[in-house]
C-alpha cells in the first residue's frame, strides 16, 4: 500500500533546489520590488528608519571632526613643549608674544585661557556636526560660530590653525542643496500632527430624529 502524495507519485514531485512540492515554472514569476519605506512622503533608510543622509552631510561630518581633532592635537603639542622650561616661550605663539614668567601668575592665567580656548575649538564643531547629523537647520548658524572660534588657533601653532580651513569648508558645504532637502525632510517628520476636528457644538442625537417620529 502506498500513501497519497508519496515520492513515487508522478503528479507530486519535489523540484531540486526548491522548497515545497510541485514543479518549478519555466519562467520566474514576475514580481514588483517592495515599496521604499516612507513617512509623510519622506523616504526613510531601511537600516536607520531616518531620512537618507546624503554624501554632502558625511563630508561635513568629516571636516568638522577633523577640525576638532586638529585643535586637540595642536593643544597637546603645545602642552608637551611647555613642559620643558627651556622651550616654554616656543610652546605657543601667544606665549612667545607675551613672554610671561614661567610659573608666575601671568603664565598660570595664560594656561587657563588657552585651555578654555581649545575647549571651545573642540566643542563648537562637534556640536555643529551633531546638529547637522540629526537634521537641525540651526547647524548652519552653529557652523558660523565654529568658524569664528576656530580663529583662536592663531594663538597656538600651525596644527591648530588647520581647524580654520577645515571648518570653513564644512560651513560652505552646509549650504549644499542636498543638505537643504535633508533639513526639510527632518522638519517634515518633526512637524506635529494636525489636530483632530472639534466635535460639533450642542448635544448629539442618536437614533431616530425627533422630526421623523
Amino acid at each position: 500500500m502506498t500513501s497519497s502524495g508519496s515520492d513515487d507519485d508522478p503528479d507530486v514531485t519535489r523540484s531540486a533546489g526548491t522548497e515545497g512540492l510541485g514543479v518549478a515554472p519555466q519562467t520566474p514569476i514576475a514580481t514588483l520590488p517592495p515599496l521604499p519605506a516612507s513617512h509623510r512622503g519622506v523616504p526613510l533608510s531601511p537600516r536607520t528608519g531616518e531620512p537618507i543622509r546624503p554624501g554632502a552631510l558625511v563630508a561635513v561630518q568629516c571636516l568638522l571632526y577633523a577640525g576638532a581633532g586638529a585643535a586637540a592635537v595642536g593643544y597637546l603639542s603645545y602642552w608637551w613643549v611647555a613642559m620643558h622650561v627651556e622651550q616654554f616661550f616656543d610652546s605657543a605663539w601667544v606665549v612667545g608674544w607675551l613672554r610671561p614668567r614661567p610659573g608666575g601668575a601671568g603664565s598660570v592665567w595664560l594656561v587657563v585661557a588657552l585651555a578654555a580656548a581649545v575647549a571651545a575649538m573642540v566643542a563648537a564643531p562637534c556640536v555643529c556636526a551633531y546638529q547637522a547629523w540629526t537634521g537641525y537647520r540651526s547647524a548652519r548658524q552653529l557652523g558660523i560660530v565654529a568658524l569664528v572660534v576656530s580663529v583662536l588657533g592663531v594663538l597656538f601653532n600651525p596644527v591648530t590653525c588647520l581647524a580654520i580651513p577645515l571648518t570653513a569648508l564644512a560651513l560652505g558645504l552646509a549650504w549644499h542643496p542636498a543638505l537643504t532637502r535633508y533639513f526639510e525632510q527632518w522638519e517634515s517628520l518633526r512637524k506635529p500632527p494636525e489636530p483632530l476636528p472639534a466635535p460639533p457644538a450642542g448635544s448629539v442625537v442618536y437614533g431616530r430624529l425627533p422630526r421623523f417620529e
